[in-house]
Protein backbone atom coordinates (compact mmCIF):
# COMPACT_ATOMS: atom_id res chain seq x y z
CA UNK A 1 0.00 0.00 0.00
CA UNK A 2 2.58 2.04 0.85
CA UNK A 3 4.11 1.65 -2.51
CA UNK A 4 1.45 2.69 -4.24
CA UNK A 5 1.03 5.91 -2.26
CA UNK A 6 4.96 6.48 -2.90
CA UNK A 7 4.22 6.53 -6.67
CA UNK A 8 1.51 8.63 -6.89
CA UNK A 9 2.66 11.00 -4.89
CA UNK A 10 5.80 10.90 -7.09
CA UNK A 11 3.85 11.42 -10.40
CA UNK A 12 1.66 14.19 -8.98
CA UNK A 13 4.23 17.23 -9.05
CA UNK A 14 5.33 16.37 -12.40
CA UNK A 15 1.44 16.47 -14.05
CA UNK A 16 0.86 19.80 -11.36
CA UNK A 17 4.07 21.28 -13.33
CA UNK A 18 3.45 20.77 -17.07
CA UNK A 19 0.67 23.57 -17.05
CA UNK A 20 1.00 26.93 -16.08
CA UNK A 21 -1.56 29.90 -15.52
CA UNK A 22 -0.41 32.81 -17.87
CA UNK A 23 -0.74 36.46 -17.44
CA UNK A 24 0.76 38.44 -19.82
CA UNK A 25 0.02 42.89 -20.50
CA UNK A 26 -0.63 43.93 -23.55
CA UNK A 27 1.76 45.48 -25.69
CA UNK A 28 2.85 45.65 -28.89
CA UNK A 29 4.58 42.52 -28.47
CA UNK A 30 1.46 40.43 -27.56
CA UNK A 31 -0.40 42.25 -30.26
CA UNK A 32 1.60 41.33 -33.39
CA UNK A 33 1.46 37.78 -31.70
CA UNK A 34 -2.11 37.82 -30.56
CA UNK A 35 -3.04 34.57 -33.20
CA UNK A 36 0.16 32.50 -31.38
CA UNK A 37 -1.18 33.59 -28.22
CA UNK A 38 -4.80 32.76 -29.16
CA UNK A 39 -3.52 29.04 -30.64
CA UNK A 40 -2.42 28.59 -26.71
CA UNK A 41 -5.86 28.94 -25.65
CA UNK A 42 -4.95 32.54 -23.92
CA UNK A 43 -7.84 34.76 -24.03
CA UNK A 44 -8.17 38.55 -24.22
CA UNK A 45 -9.31 40.74 -21.06
CA UNK A 46 -9.61 44.05 -22.48
CA UNK A 47 -10.98 45.34 -18.40
CA UNK A 48 -7.34 44.50 -17.21
CA UNK A 49 -5.57 45.38 -21.05
CA UNK A 50 -3.89 41.60 -20.74
CA UNK A 51 -3.95 38.32 -21.83
CA UNK A 52 -4.74 34.97 -19.60
CA UNK A 53 -5.21 31.28 -19.14
CA UNK A 54 -3.39 28.32 -18.54
CA UNK A 55 -1.41 26.14 -20.69
CA UNK A 56 1.87 23.78 -21.31
CA UNK A 57 5.09 24.37 -19.80
CA UNK A 58 6.65 23.73 -22.84
CA UNK A 59 4.26 26.49 -23.98
CA UNK A 60 5.74 29.01 -21.58
CA UNK A 61 9.06 28.37 -22.64
CA UNK A 62 7.81 29.07 -26.09
CA UNK A 63 7.14 32.06 -25.13
CA UNK A 64 9.97 33.08 -23.27
CA UNK A 65 12.50 31.71 -25.85
CA UNK A 66 10.92 32.58 -29.31
CA UNK A 67 8.74 35.58 -28.47
CA UNK A 68 10.53 37.06 -25.80
CA UNK A 69 7.00 37.60 -23.60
Amino acid sequence: MTAISAQSASQTPSTASTSRTVLLPGSPATYANRAFLKGLGLRWDPEGHRWHGTTSAESVRALREQLGL
